[in-house]
């Protein structure tokens, strides 16, 4: 049973470091960046905004039923699942951090918002929706909310954020 369990996990982990893998074209295209960088584009914030709520409370609202719905439900805690899935569960954090953050950005800059406040507004997005998962497992009697996966949480967006502030571009990628 163990080892079946172990080549099981070894091949979710490959799976998700193939999905993972940086698919950003070499060049820019048209559609990563507005002409004029100094003006909003009403029309396509207002689409983007739509979008993003809508993906954001449809996805959260389908997660909960898919995965949370079944479980017994209980008063909001904590749980330290630092020492569980050898840390591979932080690494998917981070990194899902980091590339929600990236679209974001790319969205928001797309979209005419100057490129910092894109930064920090990709940055938002990833942090404030993977929280909104972490407060799902805080009601979860199987599970509980992960300080360290706040922390990776935290991490990932930071990466992202500092180096496109810093930088003005990813230097080092997840």
């Amino acid at each position: 049973m163990g080892i079946k369990k172990e080549k099981r996990t070894v091949l979710v982990f490959i799976l998700l470091i193939t999905l993972s893998w940086p698919c950003f074209p070499q060049q820019k295209d048209t559609l990563s960046r507005p002409a004029d960088t100094n003006v909003i584009h009403k029309g396509r914030l207002t689409g983007l905004l739509v979008a993003q709520g809508t993906l954001y409370f449809a996805s959260l609202t389908g997660l909960y039923f898919a995965w949370y719905k079944d479980y017994p439900q209980t008063s909001f805690h904590f749980f330290n699942d630092s020492n569980e899935w050898l840390w591979m569960d932080k690494m998917g954090h981070m990194t899902t951090a980091y590339y929600i953050s990236r679209i974001g950005y790319e969205s928001y800059k797309w979209s005419g918002v100057k490129p910092n406040h894109a930064a920090w507004y990709g940055g938002l997005l990833a942090f404030s929706y993977l929280l909104n998962i972490e407060i799902l497992d805080g009601f979860s009697s199987e599970w509980g909310f992960s300080a360290t996966d706040l922390a990776a949480n935290t991490l990932g967006c930071a990466l992202f954020i500092g180096q496109q502030l810093g930088w003005k571009e990813q230097r080092f990628m997840l």
